[in-house]
């Protein structure tokens, strides 16, 4: 018979900018105080948010409406992304109205036209994150 000694489990917690980690932490050790659990606090990338008046956001929101011809929706995921990695970085991706979200899932696509739309939104961020 084996006994085991150790038990190991990774967690990838992701919180919104209302939330701190502290609480999260705190809240988790509540949770284990009276076992023999105990929580170590690995690698963490706090959530990534810019508000809609940052220059950076007004920049990428107006490379899309320029070239689109109709208002950005600002949204925010709960996914992990690239930016949170990069300091003054946000993610900016391709996904237009009415079209399917086909990210990440099996057969994902793009039509040509689609991406040459983005193609433009690309190089216009580029210039007006450059001004």
């Amino acid at each position: 018979m084996v006994i085991v000694q150790k038990i190991r489990m990774r967690f990838n917690i992701r919180y919104p900018v209302t939330v701190s980690s502290d609480s999260i932490v705190n809240n988790i050790n509540e949770k284990i105080k009276d076992t023999n659990l105990t929580f170590h606090m690995g690698n963490h990338n706090p959530p990534l948010h810019f508000p809609k008046e940052h220059k950076m956001i007004k920049a990428l929101k107006k490379s899309y409406e320029d070239i689109v011809g109709e208002e950005a929706e600002l949204l925010s995921t709960g996914g992990g992304t690239y930016a949170k990695l990069m300091p003054n970085t946000v993610a900016f991706g391709a996904l237009f109205k009415g079209s399917e979200d086909l990210a990440h899932k099996a057969n994902e696509f793009i039509e040509i036209s689609l991406l040459e739309k983005c193609i433009k939104i690309y190089a216009k961020a580029i210039y007006e994150l450059a001004k």
